[in-house]
């Protein structure tokens, strides 16, 4: 059962219901009047009380949502609003509202609330203890670096990693507009080999059915043409193994790494061999597919780590990996 059904079934609302027809009554008009917002709901005439309860209770939420997506999409592109993002209180730009929008829901204050991966940004968090460093290698305008630099409560050191343009200057800026301290950002791209390479930073969808695709800006292989509307950057490269005194991997209790970098994942680990061996970090890795290709990554990466001596688990997209 839903969490929404769960809330509407334990409501006072049902007992108040049943006082009489004419309550039950407008609770069926309510359903009816605004099922457009829940596709495929039963017809309320017939439907069961405590079903239309339910699904009232659930329309009303939806209905609170939908008008807070309609005044985000309907404000100044340079629009901040106070939110909940993982359940830590801050204040975001539209432009990251607009690429998480569909996570976007209402908490019981009528705030604006975002859960975005929480099952793996719980675990990771759980993995930050005192002294500990925490590798943000592909972190947009910060889902995860945000709520950690906010909520942390340990001494730990955080370094995004984020080669977009407009990306990082959305997460500075949301750091500095927070008063977060404590936060690293660096513009490389992560992978195998030092260089440079093209990257393409793809455009906004403001009204479509891709809201995150501005998340899904990437490294540019040499085979492929630029995505239609795409920007396209020449971005410095460099790996983990070569970061190794300047992040001083050395002196932290704990080493946990989230990589969320588009299908270059297989990329990022054979660039970290070293301090795969030696530091035995934490990892949380979105599996993507390899670009160009309907292959994932996940078969390359634990080809890579295995032999490391580390434990996979799955967490839907993610690969959750341990050493011993």
């Amino acid at each position: 059962m839903s969490e929404l059904k769960r809330l509407a079934l334990s409501v006072p609302m049902i007992r108040w219901l049943r006082e009489g027809p004419l309550c039950e009554a407008a609770l069926r008009r309510f359903v009816g009047t605004f099922a457009f917002v829940r596709p495929g709901t039963p017809d309320w005439r017939t439907m069961p009380l405590e079903q239309a309860a339910g699904i009232a209770q659930e329309l009303g939420w939806r209905a609170l949502v939908r008008g807070r997506l309609d005044a985000i999409m309907a404000s100044q592109t340079d629009a901040w609003f106070r939110v909940k993002l993982n359940g830590v209180p801050m204040t975001l730009p539209r432009y990251t509202l607009m690429t998480m929008r569909n996570c976007i829901g209402a908490s019981s204050d009528h705030s604006i609330e975002l859960m975005v991966e929480t099952g793996h940004s719980d675990r990771m968090k759980a993995e930050l203890i005192d002294g500990a460093l925490f590798l943000d290698v592909g972190a947009a305008t910060g889902a995860m670096t945000v709520p950690y630099a906010l909520s942390l409560d340990k001494q730990v050191r955080l370094v995004a990693f984020e080669p977009s343009l407009r990306a990082r200057d959305y997460l500075e800026a949301t750091l500095q507009r927070n008063g977060a301290k404590g936060v690293t950002v660096l513009p490389y791209a992560l992978s195998d080999a030092e260089g440079s390479l093209a990257f393409m930073e793809l455009p906004e969808d403001e009204v479509g059915d891709t809201p995150f695709l501005p998340e899904g800006s990437r490294l540019q292989t040499a085979e492929e043409q630029l995505y239609e509307g795409a920007k396209p950057l020449t971005v410095a490269v460099t790996t983990l193994d070569k970061l190794a005194d300047q992040l001083d991997y050395a002196s932290a209790s704990r080493i946990v790494i989230k990589i969320d970098v588009e299908g270059f994942e297989d990329k990022v680990l054979l660039g970290a061999r070293a301090m795969l061996e030696r530091y035995k970090p934490f990892l949380s890795i979105d599996i993507h597919e390899h670009p160009g290709s309907m292959k994932l990554t996940d078969e390359a990466c634990e080809a890579i780590l295995v032999p490391l001596g580390y434990r996979i688990e799955r967490m839907g997209h993610v690969m959750l990996a341990r050493a011993g």
